[in-house]
Order: C-alpha cells, then structure tokens, then sequence
C-alpha cells in the first residue's frame, strides 16, 4: 500500500499525518519566536521605563540633549518625547492635556520660524527650538497656560521641543539636541 494514498473517505495517511506535525512543530516554533520578539519590543528592553501617559497610537522619539560646553559628559536630558508630524498633529499639540509626557517635539520639513501659542494648554510648559544642526537657537521658559500670545523661534529652526515647565533649568542656547525614533510606538510601563 503507497503511504501518501488515503485509506479511505476521510481518512489521512500515515505520511501526511507525519508532514502535517512537521509542519506544526514548524509554525509553534515560528509562533514562538515571534512571540518572544514582540514581547521584548512592546516592553521596551533597555529602554528606560516611565509612568508616563502617551496619546493612543502616538508616535515617540528617544531625546538626548547635550551640553555644548562639552560633549563628553553625561547628557542634561535624555527622555522619551512623542512627535508631532502633520500639520494637524502640530496644530493640537499638547492642548487639553493635563497629564504630559515627557516631551513633545514639533517637526518640520524646511528651517522656518516657528511660532507656537498655549491656547487651550492648561499646564506651564518650557519651550525650545531647536536649529538645523541640532542647537538650541532659545528657550521660551515658564509659558503661561491658555495664554494667545505668541512665542517664536529667534531664528529659522527645523523643530520645538515642549516639556513641562522647569525642565529646562539646565539648558541653554547652543546645547545639542538629538533624536532618534521608535519604530513600534511609545514605550509603556
């Protein structure tokens, strides 16, 4: 009797049953794998943890900024921010939130001066804006929450930085800036 034929209406032979759990050892073992990966991305290994709460489905950058005095020491700050990309992104910011993450940095396509408000912000926050190569060009510090008044970037700039306000006690223009980003999400507790 050939092992690949079916004994049988219904009935499975001995060699495609031997193939089928080969092919199931395979795929648990992919399965696995794959689990595994995922778990270790999702919870973020080596990456710091934070209490903090991101926007569902918000994108985020690791942040470290450096002291331009020398770039040999520790950085000043180095945190998680989420991005705002899209004009509408850019638009709604960090308004109507009471809990902030650590940071949210504004990007743009083309140096330009960058003007940003705190209409409908409710928390103070700490502002910089950040040139081409990575320097803080000025920090607006302490802004006022809800307020209309506009405050600007002193020189065309590729991208601001918002963090809750006081954050930036240890900053100055012409620190560096870098970023680099997460390419599943925001890390989570």
């Amino acid at each position: 009797m050939n092992p690949a034929k079916k004994t049988g209406p219904g009935k499975v032979s001995l060699m495609q049953k031997r193939q089928f759990e080969g092919w199931h050892q395979a795929l648990n073992g992919i399965l696995h794998c794959t689990a595994v990966l995922v778990l270790v991305l999702v919870s973020g290994a080596g990456i710091p943890a934070t209490a903090q709460t991101y926007s569902p489905g918000a994108k985020c950058v690791q942040i470290v900024i450096t002291s331009s005095d020398s770039l040999l020491e520790e950085p000043a700050i180095k945190m998680t921010a989420e991005v705002a990309v899209s004009p509408a992104e850019r638009q709604k910011g960090l308004m109507y939130r009471t809990e902030l993450p650590p940071g949210m940095l504004f990007l743009f396509n083309t140096p330009q001066i960058i003007s940003m408000w705190m209409k409908n912000t409710p928390r103070s926050l700490d502002i910089l804006f950040i040139g081409s190569k990575g320097e803080i060009i000025n920090i607006a510090r302490d802004t006022k929450p809800f307020s209309l008044q506009t405050i600007s970037a002193a020189a065309p700039a590729i991208a601001a930085l918002e963090m809750p306000a006081g954050t930036t006690k240890s900053l100055k223009p012409g620190d560096l800036v870098q970023w680099t980003p997460y390419f599943f999400g925001c890390p989570q507790k």
